[in-house]
């Protein structure tokens, strides 16, 4: 009889069978300009009237046909239990206990039934073969774990995982995006339900700068406290924290010590669990008090040190056991920072910071198609009486009015606003005529970007702080005004480090961006409480997230 051999089948499971064509199939897919892979369930007919599906989604479904079929080999349930199997896309798979460990209990229940099938196919020769049969059963539900969805990841494979940033041949704009929640793609119908400030146009928002994307990030996804199971959430805007705790735990504030409401403060500070905190502060103050043992000499000294040592270990064990009484614990924040792909090109944007008249050519052409949107009406609304001039003359006029080489954008989508009753109505003709979005310089080079250096002046201190002053009567400061600004620096130690900031504030251009068609954002990472995580193609298949901006 032929002799089991597990390591033999673990090499042939974990042969990347046809890894090759798929990794070069999303390798040559270009983010920007996404390839349409036709559905397997439709396929388009070729000039010879036969059906067509190209060799990289055959190679995909291939694989992934693979990888099911291997599940039904003798011993395959064996090694999966085991960890040694793999995807459609080639990745390794959890063992029977990673899967435990990480709560997948359905995933290591599958498992389990593949090595019950196994035992029942070794067993067919004793069983006339009858337990081969059960053992398919048993194996088949673990195959089609692996293979879900394997139509998905053929037509969404490498539009997340593999996205490739611009470059000279392929334009766009890396940029990032701070939200309260966490989804896998954006859409213009969330917009109003995270910051919801349109301020400078109708459409999703992006800066240049990650800071000002996690600052976003973290404004709308506040810390929260659970108090017995009662979730408390952390800010400003939320109530006194000390109160809420006390509500929580049905407890008069006074009732409850000191020691735990500064503790909680510095949880929250540092991020870390109330008991770690507790923890670590009882350390540093034991560490200082037998300092303190170790140089003084005077008994009395002595002895009511001692008495601080026993005193503190009995405060610390009080407090402790509180915290464990009132289970109060620290959340993590849940929302993220994005960073995306835009398919735009800067300079293709509308600019906020520049009138009407000082927009490059290839924005000036397509403004000069949008006001032939304009109609009687419109011209109306603009003082021009089509009864007094001619309707024909009163919409030429408007035009001209609208195209003003001094109208600021802001006034040309305000007066858009009005005309048509929408507060999108000026986005959505600049994105129908080729305007796909606008671009304004951040706080940060709103007030200091191509500005002069005025000044470096000495503290009395002995530190350094250098001035810029900006002359832009055009551009909105960040003072809510415009014209003459100027900035001063933080301190710095030498002049030197002083002149270096004002020559990078001066020649740094750092945008934010409204864009207009969620079509044209790609998510690319997304960071969490721990760091950046690529977003896998297998997530962007399998999860339908209703995000929000």
């Amino acid at each position: 009889m032929t002799q089991f051999d597990p390591n033999m089948v673990a090499q042939m499971l974990m042969q990347p069978v046809g890894k090759e064509s798929l990794d070069n199939s999303i390798a040559d897919e270009n983010f920007f300009q996404p390839i349409e892979i036709p559905s397997p369930m439709v396929a388009p007919l070729d000039m010879q009237g036969g059906f067509f599906i190209s060799p990289e989604t055959a190679g995909k479904i291939a694989y992934g046909g693979a990888v099911a079929g291997a599940s039904f080999v003798p011993g395959a349930g064996i090694v999966d239990a085991a960890g040694g199997a793999v995807d459609v896309t080639g990745q390794p798979l959890p063992s029977f206990g990673q899967n435990i460990r990480q709560g997948n209990y359905l995933d290591a229940a599958l498992q389990g039934l593949g090595v019950a099938g196994d035992v029942a196919t070794f067993a067919a020769p004793a069983t006339l073969g009858t337990s081969a049969v059960l053992g398919a059963m048993l194996k088949a539900p673990g195959a089609i774990r692996k293979t879900t969805n394997v139509a998905d990841v053929a037509s969404d494979i490498g539009s997340i995982a593999k996205v490739e940033p611009p470059t000279e041949t392929k334009p766009g704009i890396i940029a990032f995006h701070g939200s309260g929640a966490d989804f896998d793609e954006f859409k213009l119908d969330k917009i109003g339900t995270g910051e919801g400030n349109q301020a400078f146009g109708y459409g999703l928002y992006f800066a240049d700068s990650e800071d000002i994307a996690d600052f976003y990030k973290k404004s709308l996804s506040p810390n929260s406290l659970t108090v017995k199971g009662k979730e408390i959430l952390i800010g400003a805007r939320f109530g006194d924290l000390r109160t809420e705790i006390s509500k929580a735990l049905d407890k008069k504030i006074y009732e409850i010590p000191n020691k735990i409401f500064r503790t909680v403060d510095k949880s929250i500070e540092t991020n870390k669990s109330p008991l770690q905190v507790l923890n670590e502060n009882h350390k540093e103050n034991l560490k200082t008090i037998e300092q303190n043992l170790k140089t003084l000499t005077n008994d009395d000294a002595l002895k009511a040190e001692r008495l601080a040592k026993q005193n503190a270990i009995n405060e610390f064990e009080n407090n402790k056991k509180l915290l464990q009484e009132f289970d109060i614990k620290l959340n993590q924040q849940q929302g993220k920072t994005f960073k995306v792909g835009i398919e735009a090109k800067p300079e293709n944007l509308l600019d906020y910071d520049k009138p009407i008249g000082q927009q490059n050519e290839f924005v000036t052409e397509r403004l000069k198609k949008v006001v032939e949107e304009i109609n009687a009406d419109d011209a109306i609304n603009l003082g021009f009486d089509p009864f007094e001039l001619g309707e024909k003359q009163a919409i030429e006029k408007a035009k001209q009015n609208m195209l003003d080489p001094d109208r600021t954008v802001v006034s040309f989508l305000n007066d858009w606003a009005v005309f048509r009753g929408e507060q999108a109505t000026g986005e959505k003709l600049l994105d129908k005529n080729g305007i796909k979005g606008i671009k304004f310089l951040d706080n940060s080079a709103r007030n200091t970007f191509g500005g002069e250096l005025l000044s470096v002046d000495k503290t009395a201190d002995g530190q350094f702080r250098a001035k810029v002053v900006l002359d832009d009567p055009n551009r909105q400061t960040g003072l809510g005004g415009s014209g003459r600004t100027i900035t001063t620096s933080k301190p710095y130690k030498t002049e030197k480090e002083a002149r270096d900031w004002a020559d990078k504030s001066i020649g740094k251009e750092s945008n934010n961006y409204v864009i207009f068609d969620d079509k044209l954002v790609k998510i690319m990472e997304k960071y969490g409480i721990v760091g950046p995580v690529a977003v896998s193609a297998m997530a962007g298949a399998l999860k339908d997230d209703d995000g929000t901006l």
